[in-house]
């Protein structure tokens, strides 16, 4: 039933209604993030911009149609009974019609900055497809200057400094002291060897930072390792569970699987959800690593 509402015929019915333009900022710019990704599948940005386009068009004239009409039986009453009165009275009916069409319409302009600036609406499309990208914040992407929009240009850094003002949803440990361990993932990183055993593009730490701890979601990510191996892999997050559980006072009591869950979801080579202790039948390396990790984090 849930993906029937999703599909795209739908979504696009209930973006023509303004079903969802009663919302509050965030809800609507989570709606609107959602129908987006659905209309991208059907349409380019340029044809979802001129959709919006002939919704709001539509609705002017809704409004202007109602508003002659009101008009007409007003004038056309007066001029056959004589009366004001009379002429007001013919009209009750056109005049709850008027304001029922009103009330139904007006919601279009609550959000209106989005569909009367192309520049803008166009900056939340490319921003909807970043990982990134938290709808809820838009307002947070853009700033107003005058009448002219100052968009944000994002680099890896920049997004990365987007989700350290983030809440992590998975455990207490702050978004930034997340981002700062895991930063050794970085291909480009610049630490000591025995630290760069386990290495992913740019692009997948923002992916696997947002899933994992901003949504905290089971989606799998199937992320491909630039470097490193699955003992190494869990060597990792062992360390991350022991220093989430001895620093930051995370409990231990069946908290481990969830904690495994953070790699068996995110990267390629665990085909399977083998919830085997992440501590166990280490190889070699990767118990070096680990050795690495503790010492790094204790100095940091």
């Amino acid at each position: 039933m849930k993906n029937i509402f999703n599909s795209y015929p739908l979504v696009l019915i209930g973006e023509t209604i303004g079903a969802k333009e009663t919302l509050s900022k965030e809800k609507r710019y989570e709606k609107l993030s959602h129908s987006f990704k659905v209309l991208s599948s059907e349409k380019t940005d340029e044809e979802i911009w001129e959709f919006y386009q002939w919704r709001k068009n539509s609705y002017r004239s809704i409004r202007l149609f109602t508003s002659f009409l009101l008009m007409f039986f007003i004038i056309m009453g007066y001029i056959l009974t004589g009366h004001w009165v009379i002429a007001l009275s013919i009209a009750l009916p056109s005049l709850f019609f008027y304001g029922f069409i009103a009330v139904t319409v007006k919601p279009e302009r609550k959000y209106a900055y989005l569909w009367d600036n192309k520049e803008l609406f166009m900056e939340f499309l490319k921003l909807n497809r970043t990982d990134s990208f938290n709808p809820k914040n838009f307002d947070q992407y853009v700033e107003f200057n005058e009448d002219a929009l100052v968009c944000q240009e994002f680099n890896f850094q920049e997004e990365l400094r987007i989700l350290k003002n983030e809440t992590n949803k998975f455990n207490s440990v702050k978004m930034e002291t997340v981002i700062h361990f895991f930063d050794i993932l970085r291909e480009n990183a610049d630490y000591p060897e025995e630290l760069k055993c386990v290495q992913i593009s740019d692009k997948d730490i923002i992916r696997f930072i947002k899933a994992r701890f901003v949504d905290n979601s089971d989606a799998k990510l199937d992320i491909e390792l630039i470097k490193g191996n699955k003992s190494q892999i869990k060597a990792l997050f062992y360390n991350f569970y022991l220093f989430s559980t001895t620093f930051y006072g995370e409990s231990k009591s069946d908290k481990a699987n969830s904690y495994m869950k953070l790699y068996l979801y995110s990267y390629k080579k665990f085909k399977t959800l083998d919830y085997t202790n992440f501590n166990d039948g280490l190889v070699q390396s990767a118990l070096d690593y680990s050795k690495a990790i503790k010492c790094f984090n204790k100095m940091h």
